[in-house]
């Protein structure tokens, strides 16, 4: 094999293995949607995926959420696009978030920005903080 082949031969290799990476922005926003789509469905198990294991007071977290999904008829999200910090492995997230939520037939319309950590953990995201 001639010297210049071998040299394609190895770009064609990395460009291959560069496009196959994924970004940890994309990453990101993939948890921040499933956490969503989670609370429309009201999912609690899908929920439960997006929340670190180290998550302080994961536990009460997630029943209480449980509890609130009991109760309410339905969830809509409305999103801004979030911002992004990424500093090593772990991220800040800032978003603005319009919820509207029916109980019992009548609608509450909030509005606020919310502020999520995330840690990558093993080949993921999950959220460590923020929560309210």
């Amino acid at each position: 094999m001639s010297l210049l082949r071998k040299h394609l031969t190895l770009v064609i290799l990395i460009v291959l293995k560069i496009s196959c990476w994924s970004h940890p922005e994309d990453d990101i926003k993939g948890v921040l949607k499933k956490r969503w789509r989670a609370l429309e469905t009201k999912d609690i198990n899908l929920y439960s995926e997006c929340i670190s294991p180290k998550y302080h007071g994961r536990e009460k977290l997630i029943s209480r959420i449980e509890e609130n999904f009991k109760k309410i008829d339905s969830i809509r999200t409305i999103l801004q696009e979030p911002a992004i910090y990424i500093n090593n492995d772990t991220a800040t997230v800032y978003q603005e978030v319009r919820l509207i939520i029916t109980i019992k037939e009548e609608t509450q319309d909030l509005e606020t920005r919310e502020k999520l950590v995330l840690k990558r953990e093993g080949n993921s995201w999950k959220i460590i903080e923020g929560i309210k």
